[in-house]
């Protein structure tokens, strides 16, 4: 058939040619597109803390007396330039805590508060109602002056569960505020099945939280130093 096209003066190739657009020619004397940015992972906004990653109450003990027998257990510790992680109850979450931070900024203090110096203490809990119970206890003890020779830098709240209930986010936000600063760690589904818990593994909100609470923990020997 191109033979009769081109008996008619038109040769087949431009003919065959029609439809198929070719690449537009690339001028070697411009600069080359650049790459595509990377997706930005966007922050969702939290349903306790909202936009922010941290909640803030007073920054010292109010003077109100703490409820009788009302305390902490207390153990004596060595100089410590590290924060001691101490758990308000069994299971609180400690280890983990502890392992996002790293052993060169926090100690796993089990459920004791030290004694001895001025420790950097920071406790965690989780987020049922023996954990919130524990966090209201606490939070008695510390108003009363009780942990005056205790430098507090607050509370992490851990998830205990994928989904919290209603009962739950009203307990957590009735204790958020009574600490100088309260943190969230979310549920991480893969931490589940990981010995050590991989911070990469969790999503940007909470990534950003440990990123965070590394910086205020870091020991004043090393701020100095970096």
């Amino acid at each position: 058939m191109s033979a009769i096209w081109e008996g008619c003066g038109v040769p087949g190739s431009v003919l065959l040619s029609r439809g198929r657009k070719d690449p537009a020619p690339v001028n070697p004397f411009l600069p080359a597109a650049p790459p595509p940015e990377p997706v930005q992972e966007a922050m969702p906004v939290d349903e306790l803390l909202g936009e922010n990653l941290q909640a803030t109450g007073p920054a010292r003990p109010l003077g109100i007396q703490a409820p009788a027998g009302a305390s902490l257990p207390r153990l004596f510790a060595g100089p410590e330039a590290r924060t001691h992680v101490v758990g308000l109850h069994g299971g609180a979450g400690v280890t983990t805590v502890g392992q996002l931070l790293s052993e060169a900024i926090a100690v796993d203090a089990g459920t004791k508060v030290p004694l001895g110096g001025t420790p950097r203490v920071l406790l965690a809990a989780r987020t049922h109602a023996a954990g919130l119970a524990a966090v209201q206890r606490a939070g008695q003890v510390w108003a009363g002056g009780q942990l005056s020779d205790v430098e507090l830098l607050g509370l992490v709240l851990v998830d205990d569960g994928p989904r919290m209930s209603k009962a739950q986010l009203a307990g957590c936000r009735q204790v958020m505020q009574i600490l100088p600063r309260t943190w969230r760690i979310g549920w991480v589904e893969p931490w589940r099945t990981q010995t050590v818990p991989e911070i990469s593994a969790a999503p940007l909100r909470v990534r950003r939280t440990v990123n965070q609470l590394r910086a205020l923990c870091v020991p004043a020997a090393t701020e100095r130093t970096t």
